[in-house]
C-alpha cells in the first residue's frame, strides 16, 4: 500500500481526533477509540468493576468510565480519577500475572478527598496498611491542585518516597502530607509492621523521578513510574535512587497508553 493510500483510508477511518492526533496514537489505542466512536450514540459510558480487596472498599463496587474522559487520554490532555482507578487495576494484574505479591494500592479518589475530609482519608489510609501489612510497597496516585504525583509508602522501613513529575525550586508541601502520617502512627499503634528503631515516625527522603516538559502529562508520568515499579523495583530496598530525572520519550508514554486500551 502507498503512503497515500495509507493515508485516505485513515482518512475514511471513523474519528474523533484530528488526523494527527490519531496517528500518532498505537495501534490498541486506535481500536479502542475506533470501538468507542462505532458505539458512542448507544453508550456513553461504561462501568469497571473493582473488587473490595483492591482499594479496600467494604464492597465491590462499579466506577464509571465516561468516554470523553478516555478520549483526553487519546489527545493527551489531563486525565481524570476513573482512568487513573482502571490503571490501578490493570497493574494489580500485570503484577499478579509476574508473580509480584509485595506490592499494595491506594485508591485515588479517596486519597484526593483529603481536600474535604482529612480525618476520613487518614482513617481510610490506616485501615488500608493494616490490610496490606507486609507488602513492601503500597503504591498512591495522588492529584492536588489539578498535578499528579506518586506515593509510595513502603512501612518496613517507616519511609514515603514522593515522586513529583513536575517538581518545584523548592518541594512541594502537600496536603496528604499529615494525615499520612497520623495514619503511619495509628498503624503502628495497631500493632502494624514497620521499622522498630525509628518508632512510629514516617520519613519522607528526597526521591528523584523523571520530569515532565509541559503541563499535562503528570498522570502519564505516574502511570508510567507505577509499571516500571512493579515490573523491575519490586526486590529494591528503597527507591530514592531507582529513577533518573530526564523525560520519558513519546513512545514511552504512547506504550502505556497502548497498555491502557488492552
Amino acid at each position: 500500500m502507498t503512503q497515500m493510500s495509507q493515508a485516505l483510508t485513515q482518512l475514511e477511518k471513523p474519528l474523533y481526533l484530528p488526523i494527527k492526533s490519531y496517528a500518532k496514537m498505537g495501534e490498541k489505542c486506535r481500536k479502542l477509540h475506533d470501538m468507542l466512536k462505532i458505539s458512542y450514540k448507544s453508550v456513553e459510558l461504561y462501568n469497571v468493576k473493582f473488587p473490595k480487596e483492591l482499594y479496600h472498599y467494604s464492597r465491590d463496587i462499579d466506577v464509571p468510565i465516561v468516554v470523553e474522559d478516555i478520549i483526553q487520554m487519546f489527545e493527551l490532555k489531563w486525565l481524570n480519577i476513573s482512568i487513573i482507578q482502571v490503571w490501578g487495576r490493570y497493574i494489580s494484574e500485570v503484577g499478579v500475572s509476574l508473580g509480584v505479591d509485595n506490592v499494595g494500592y491506594l485508591c485515588p479518589e479517596r486519597l484526593g478527598s483529603v481536600e474535604t475530609d482529612t480525618l476520613g482519608t487518614s482513617e481510610y489510609i490506616t485501615d488500608a496498611l493494616v490490610s496490606l501489612q507486609g507488602k513492601k510497597f503500597i503504591l498512591g496516585p495522588y492529584f492536588e491542585s489539578e498535578h499528579w504525583m506518586l506515593i509510595v509508602i513502603c512501612p518496613e522501613r517507616n519511609e514515603v518516597y514522593f515522586m513529583d513529575p513536575k517538581k518545584r525550586c523548592q518541594t512541594r508541601s502537600i496536603k496528604l502530607k499529615m494525615p499520612l502520617n497520623v495514619a503511619f502512627r495509628c498503624y503502628c499503634q495497631k500493632g502494624g509492621k514497620h521499622d522498630f528503631k525509628k518508632g512510629s515516625s514516617l520519613t519522607w527522603p528526597k526521591t528523584l523521578c523523571p520530569q515532565q516538559p509541559g503541563g499535562d502529562e503528570c498522570a502519564y508520568y505516574v502511570m508510567k513510574l507505577m509499571y516500571e515499579i512493579v515490573l523491575s523495583h519490586t526486590m529494591k530496598d528503597e527507591l530514592t535512587k531507582c529513577f533518573k530525572e530526564s523525560s520519558y520519550s513519546s513512545e514511552e508514554i504512547n506504550e502505556i497508553r497502548d497498555l491502557w486500551s488492552e
